[in-house]
């Protein structure tokens, strides 16, 4: 008897990974849900502004720096480092990612669960 094939669902996948560069060490960055607790959280402790991922996400697509920064760091906490937010920010260039906006574009898609067949997709 032939096992009936389950179609693949996001969870089933792992998180997308990659390596940041930081005053000369690579570290590795993960773009989960982790991630993007963690740039809620530098939106409040950090920025003082209560923002959801939906909002940071806009902010990333008008090219922030904030929205950028946060990102990489909640994928740069998500993927193991132990650094805290200002060793983060006083190292943090865009030169420490090649191809800085292409990856976070990719990663973040990567993330994103796909719409499950017949499912129709949120606005």
């Amino acid at each position: 008897m032939e096992q009936e094939k389950q179609p693949l669902r996001g969870q089933d996948i792992d998180a997308p990974q990659d390596v940041i560069e930081l005053d000369g060490k690579r570290y590795p960055i993960r773009f989960d849900n982790t991630t993007f607790r963690v740039a809620e959280d530098v939106y409040e402790l950090e920025y003082k502004r209560n923002l959801n991922f939906a909002d940071i996400a806009a902010q990333l697509s008008a090219a922030k720096l904030g929205a950028l920064m946060a990102i990489f760091y909640g994928a740069l906490v998500a993927g193991g480092a132990d650094m805290t937010w200002t060793e983060f920010s006083r190292a943090f260039k865009l030169t420490s990612i090649p191809g800085v906006r292409a990856k976070l574009a990719q990663g973040v898609a990567d993330a994103l669960p796909c719409a499950e067949a017949g499912e129709e997709s949120a606005p």
